[in-house]
């Protein structure tokens, strides 16, 4: 029998035999069986890992599918609408990631343009030193310690001599191996100053080929927003497709709620969510445009979270620690972001400019995950805020701290 079954057979039974009251000893048997094979019981987690997230995202792209589909027909605008905002927000997230890496390649490049100075100075004073014992050397004179050897009067001086000469020899030998030394790593030093300084070229060249083609999508998105908006229906009309948008929402989170489920029960994280009631960070910082339960639609509809005005690319943090149960555009919320923190709690982040998390990657507090945006056909940016309980939306304001 193979370790991996082996490990999967104890993994179950210790899970079947023990009850969720005894479900805390699970992680300490499971270490017993590391420490039998840790190579083995490394890579078997790895691969159930990739296993679990691979399975967590076909799951959850399935339900995204199921619901699109239940909507029906989406007519050509809207799918415009879509497609165009998908788009950038994917060349957003790649610009934000060539930022980062131009600004890592321009510090390695400032480090190595460091050393090379360092190393410059280095082989200065090396020859330097050189120069002077080849003056040295020369002053004496060769002929001098030919008639030193020749020399039977005083074989002390001849000694002294000897070992002298020998002295300096020898450091001469050692500082041009030093000078060899210095004179490769400057060449090296080069070679990868050459080198930065081309990717930075190529990053460049890259971003700026992403702005020009995200001006673009901007520009077919303005189109598509006014063209929506020159056909707005009535009023009526307008509350059932909100009130549907929320109905598809409740339905998203309610299948990611299964799907999460099996996941809290493998966690073995100890911070909970309801520690934190009023002590959390709002993700942006913004002020409230719209509260929990403020009237919406003329009084129709009410908020079911907060919307908070922020400008346009804005970093959107993680209000808690939690592992991304979906990271997608979402009809009604444009580009939606929903982290599940455990124990049935979530929270929600819509009209993203961009996403810079999967899903299942697991986000600590405060950690940026989304830009602020008006995905979803808004005419302004800003940023949809909800927190939920077991599906059931609450009061954003009782867990975070009031914006001054």
């Amino acid at each position: 029998m193979t370790f991996p079954t082996l490990f999967r057979l104890a993994q179950a039974a210790i899970r079947a035999c023990f009850s969720s009251r005894y479900r805390a000893l699970v992680p300490g048997l499971l270490t017993a069986l590391i420490y039998l094979a840790p190579g083995a019981v490394a890579n078997t987690l790895k691969q159930e890992r990739g296993q679990e997230l691979d399975t967590l995202r076909a799951s959850i792209h399935q339900l995204q599918t199921r619901i699109e589909a239940s909507r029906g027909q989406r007519d050509n605008m809207q799918e415009r609408l879509r497609n165009t905002e998908r788009q950038i927000g994917a060349l957003t997230k790649r610009i934000y990631e060539t930022q980062h890496q131009l600004k890592k390649s321009r510090k390695h490049l400032n480090t190595v343009t460091t050393q090379h100075a360092s190393q410059m100075n280095k082989l200065g004073g090396q020859r330097k030193t050189l120069g002077f014992q080849m003056r040295a050397a020369y002053s004496m004179g060769q002929q001098q310690y030919l008639k030193m050897l020749l020399n039977q009067e005083d074989p002390a001086a001849m000694g002294r001599v000897t070992t002298y000469y020998g002295y300096l020899n020898r450091a001469r030998s050692e500082r041009i191996h030093a000078i060899k030394k210095t004179l490769e790593k400057l060449a090296n030093l080069k070679q990868k100053i050459r080198q930065r300084s081309q990717e930075l070229k190529a990053l460049g060249t890259s971003q700026l080929n992403d702005k020009t083609t995200l001006e673009h999508s901007r520009e077919t998105r303005s189109n598509v927003v006014a063209l929506l908006n020159k056909r707005m229906v009535n009023q009526s009309q307008e509350i059932d497709r909100l009130r549907r948008d929320e109905e598809y929402l409740v339905r998203l989170i309610d299948g990611l709620n299964l799907y999460m489920e099996e996941l809290r029960e493998d966690s073995t994280t100890t911070t909970r969510f309801d520690r934190y009631r009023g002590k959390l960070q709002l993700p942006a910082q913004a002020t409230l445009r719209a509260r929990f339960g403020d009237p919406k639609q003329g009084g129709a509809l009410t908020w079911e979270g907060l919307f908070l005005d922020a400008r346009e690319g804005q970093n959107v943090y993680a209000i808690f620690h939690g592992r991304v149960a979906f990271a997608e555009w979402f009809g009604g919320f444009g580009l939606l972001l929903i982290i599940d923190h455990g124990d049935g709690y979530m929270s929600l982040y819509g009209h993203n400019q961009a996403l810079y998390a999967e899903v299942g990657d697991w986000v600590e507090t405060g950690q940026l995950v989304s830009a602020v945006g008006n995905s979803g056909g808004l005419a302004q940016p800003g940023l949809y805020f909800e927190i939920r309980h077991k599906g059931v939306p609450r009061n954003p304001l009782l867990w975070v701290r009031r914006p001054t």
